[in-house]
């Protein structure tokens, strides 16, 4: 089996894709790159894109190169090439017909998003654009993508017990998540900490089939604006303040008192 046979297989392309190159290129910094290039014999047809369209053999109008950052090869990055073809549909014009490795408009692979997006469940994005050597802004886009699709999905129904709590970066910059206590899954993140937090949220509950009038229980912080919007907008719901904040004021206030007695004596 000979190298554009063997990455073909491995990267699982059909018909009639296939890999007509392999080349590591020095880069200017001196590292190694593996660059992939992948194309089609002449006379391929593809199906149309368009949703619902059963025309399954649409000639090639034309074909525009792109390219797409793949998983690393051992310790080298890694990168496909290939001419997406825009086929002509008798109904529909001509489009461009999708590639099986990659969302259409990604500049990443399917496979290339799936590991950053795994890693992005219990790191910092910034810590994983440096292992990947890539800008952070560019991996937000398409986890973000997925975070949105991911959520569309999303079925609160029957959730009864929540909780609520602020967290903040740079400064003042706060976000409120809301948690189910049963599945321990996070369900919202909203900015801000005040009363239109809380109606944010039960907004964005009952879009997800959630009933805010069926939630019985919240823990939460000692803050009033999360006080006055538990009121408003879940008002079957028994308040709860969370173990660490009753703990942490406890702490807070023995450490006044000792500063104030050391003062004086």
């Amino acid at each position: 089996m000979d190298t554009t046979s063997l990455f073909t297989a491995a990267l699982q392309l059909p018909d009639p894709w296939r890999v007509s190159g392999v080349e590591f290129r020095d880069e200017e910094d001196g590292r190694r790159e593996l660059h992939i290039a992948i194309g089609f014999a002449a006379g391929s047809r593809f199906p149309c894109p368009e949703p619902g369209c059963g025309e399954a053999a649409c000639p090639v109008h034309d074909a525009r190169e792109r390219v797409w950052r793949h998983l690393n090869f051992f310790q080298y990055k890694a990168f496909i090439h290939a001419g997406v073809p825009r086929v002509t549909c008798p109904a529909h014009g001509v489009h461009a017909a999708p590639v099986p490795w990659a969302r259409p408009g990604s500049g990443f692979t399917l496979l290339f998003e799936a590991m950053v997006v795994e890693l992005a469940k219990s790191q910092p994005v910034a810590d994983i654009a440096e292992q990947v050597g890539e800008h952070d802004t560019r991996l937000w886009r398409f986890i973000r993508h997925y975070v949105d699709e991911a959520r569309l999905y999303g079925d609160y129904t029957g959730v009864e017990a929540i909780g609520i709590d602020e967290t903040s970066r740079k400064g003042h910059r706060y976000i409120t998540v809301v948690a189910d206590l049963v599945e321990r899954n996070v369900i919202c993140v909203v900015p801000g900490k005040d009363p239109t937090t809380i109606k944010r949220f039960a907004r964005d509950f009952m879009d997800h089939n959630g009933d805010p009038d069926r939630v019985r229980l919240v823990t939460c912080d000692m803050s009033l604006g999360f006080a006055k919007g538990i009121r408003e907008r879940l008002p079957n719901a028994a308040r709860i303040i969370d173990k660490f904040h009753v703990i942490k004021h406890a702490n807070e206030a023995v450490d006044k008192v000792r500063e104030q007695e050391a003062r004086g004596n």
